[in-house]
């Protein structure tokens, strides 16, 4: 493989959306990536006959007990190393199932051990750590609705990562290339090990109610290096003398547009932080003296302060009035419903701070939203939302359609985009799961009054 080939391979590892994300504030994801990575690379090593098997399982312990000791929903791997150990043993003459249940018992044993060393609190504040185990264990299965999960109602599984996940985390290029690879290599040791890994890494997490996109991080580096192998693939299958340079020219033209989505994503963070640009429009523009209507349980109310504005425009903002208004509990509390009645009548400017409403408990979308509704849900989703939530679906309609007095006066963005000789290429991405965008680039739309 030429040096130029190896390099563009490795330069989709590192344009890969999630990656860079991750890499700003995805700690423990990243750790997650590294030891989902680590234990591929000893299984190999044993696979390839490299490793004995005491090392082996000496050092997927280490490698899974300080991954569970980061975090506990990494146990699923566990099945990695006893596959791969019972399928080498088949093809050697000492094969037995009593062998395997001591291999499995000492294997899980040592992994414990490590994992101890890496979060001796869990035993040493034992009620804490199941107290929390059965908090978020509530929240990952639905069992205990929280408002931040309100997204996964409807969702369907596999599907919602499908077309709400993989595309925007690793960009369509990347998803088709692991899609490919998943389908159409070779069914070797080498390639099954991939397969194995990814289905323990997306299996167990796409059928739990939560699907977040940081629960199956694992994943993603198993799919880029599906997609690099893919490339390969379909380059050495083409690169006859009688295909050849176009084989070269489509093999180029597919890494350079592999990427794009990762290159594009850098601007993000390139960028002011949207919330710091609405937040500089709004100390500017909305005159003092208005009522401002916002809407809570966001990562921080706007506007906030930043080097884009200055003190005295800081100071002088407690001359307008401002609610953040919980509108996730408005169709159950009758308190809201009329807090609202009252407020809205005397509300010259509505913040949309985030999705995080409009998008979760009702089908209505602002204009400019790009994606619909339906795509990874039930499609009984929007009749059950709007049978649910009629408050919140009046609201949005009035409020997104000049129905109530109010018009888009503003809205922030930092999608990501690659920008060249005046001329810019846009990926909007609001549709993707929640979290992917709203932590670090959400969409601030901002209403005023038109009339009463």
């Amino acid at each position: 493989m030429s040096l130029w080939f190896q390099a563009a391979l490795l330069l989709i590892v590192i344009f890969t959306p999630i990656s860079i994300q991750l890499a700003h504030f995805g700690t423990t994801e990243s750790l997650l990536m590294f030891f989902t990575m680590a234990l591929f690379y000893v299984s190999f090593q044993y696979q390839s006959g490299k490793y004995g098997s005491e090392r082996y399982l000496g050092l997927s312990a280490l490698i899974l007990g300080l991954a569970i000791g980061t975090k506990v929903s990494m146990a699923p791997f566990l099945v990695v190393p006893i596959v791969v150990s019972v399928s080498n043993l088949q093809k050697s003459e000492h094969f037995s199932y009593l062998k395997i249940f001591f291999i499995t018992v000492k294997f899980v044993l040592m992994t414990a051990m490590f994992a101890l060393f890496a979060s001796p609190y869990n035993v040493i504040s034992f009620s804490d750590f199941l107290g929390s185990m059965h908090y978020e264990s509530g929240v990952g299965t639905g069992t205990l609705p929280v408002f931040y999960t309100q997204q996964f109602q409807y969702s369907v599984p596999l599907l919602f990562q499908a077309v709400r996940i993989f595309p925007y985390a690793l960009g369509w290029p990347i998803f088709l290339l692991s899609l490919y690879g998943v389908i159409f290599l070779p069914w070797k040791s080498f390639y099954n090990l991939v397969r194995l890994l990814l289905v323990v890494a997306v299996i167990p997490a796409a059928f739990l109610y939560a699907k977040w996109t940081r629960f199956i991080a694992p994943a993603y580096p198993l799919m880029v290096l599906l997609a690099a192998l893919s490339v390969m693939d379909i380059y050495y299958k083409f690169r006859t003398a009688q295909y050849g340079k176009y084989a070269q020219f489509a093999i180029g033209l597919t890494l350079f547009i592999s990427v794009v989505p990762g290159v594009a994503f850098l601007s993000i963070y390139q960028n002011p932080d949207v919330r710091f640009q609405a937040s500089a429009w709004m100390y500017r523009t909305i005159p003092r003296g208005s009522n401002i209507l916002s809407e809570t349980a966001n990562t921080v109310d706007l506007p906030i302060p930043s080097s884009l504005t200055s003190r005295n425009e800081e100071v002088t903002w407690s001359t307008r009035s401002y609610v953040s208004f919980n509108f996730y509990d408005l169709q159950q509390e009758s308190s809201l419903q009329q807090q609202l009645r009252y407020v809205l009548p005397n509300t010259d400017v509505i913040v949309v701070p985030t999705r995080r409403v409009f998008a979760n408990y009702t089908c209505i979308y602002p204009s400019d939203f790009d994606a619909n509704p339906g795509y990874g849900y039930n499609p009984n989703r929007c009749d059950s939302l709007r049978q649910n939530f009629p408050l919140l679906t009046q609201y949005y309609t009035g409020l997104f359609n000049n129905l109530q007095g109010f018009q888009l006066t503003a809205e922030f963005h930092s999608y990501p985009r690659i920008e060249l000789f005046g001329l810019k290429l846009e990926f909007p991405d609001e549709a993707a799961e929640e979290t992917f965008t709203v932590f670090d680039h959400p969409v601030v739309r901002v209403y005023t009054r038109i009339n009463n």
